[in-house]
C-alpha cells in the first residue's frame, strides 16, 4: 500500500438499500475496551464498597459480578442511540440493521449485555472445552445490528 491509499474499508448494505461502512477492527476492539473499562470499574468499585459493609466473605463478588451482569445492560439502556462511550472513543455507533436506526433502549441493552457479558463467557466456555467445534449446520443470517464507522459512512454519502 502506498502512502497516498487509504485502507480498504468494508462496507454492508442494509435491508432498506443503504451502504454504510462497517467498523474496522481497531475501532471495535478500541470500544470495546474502552466499554468494558467503564462496566469493570463499576464492577471493582461496587466490590469494594460491598466489602467495607459485609462480614460474608462472597457478599463482595456475588454484587461485583451482579454489576457486571446487570450494569452491562443498563449501560446499553442508557446509552439507546448505539453511541456508548467506547464508541464516542471510536469514532463509530451501532445501528439496526433493518434501516441504520437508532437500536433504541432495551435492544441496546441486550447489545451491550450480548457484548460485554455472553461473548466473555463464550470464550472462558470455549477454553475450557477445548475448543469444541461447531455442528457443521450452515447458519442462517440473522443480523440485528451494525457496529458502523461513523466517519466512513458519511464520506459514502459524499
Amino acid at each position: 500500500m502506498s502512502v497516498t491509499e487509504t485502507p480498504r474499508q468494508e462496507t454492508a448494505t442494509l435491508r432498506n438499500g443503504r451502504t454504510v461502512v462497517l467498523a474496522g477492527t481497531g475501532k471495535v476492539l478500541g470500544a470495546f475496551g474502552v466499554d468494558i473499562a467503564v462496566i469493570g470499574g463499576a464492577a471493582v468499585l461496587a466490590y469494594f464498597i460491598s466489602s467495607r459493609t459485609s462480614y460474608s466473605e462472597w457478599q463482595p463478588l456475588l454484587v461485583a459480578l451482579a454489576t457486571w451482569f446487570f450494569g452491562s445492560a443498563v449501560y446499553g439502556f442508557l446509552f439507546f442511540t448505539g453511541r456508548t462511550l467506547g464508541c464516542l472513543a471510536a469514532g463509530s455507533a451501532f445501528v439496526r440493521n433493518s434501516d441504520g436506526g437508532w437500536p433504541g433502549p432495551f435492544r441496546m441493552a441486550w447489545v451491550s449485555f450480548q457484548h460485554y457479558v455472553l461473548i466473555i463467557v463464550l470464550l472462558f466456555g470455549i477454553i475450557a472445552s477445548g475448543g469444541a467445534g461447531t455442528s457443521g449446520k450452515t447458519k442462517r443470517e440473522r443480523i440485528f445490528h451494525r457496529h458502523i464507522d461513523l466517519a466512513g459512512t458519511d464520506a459514502l454519502r459524499g
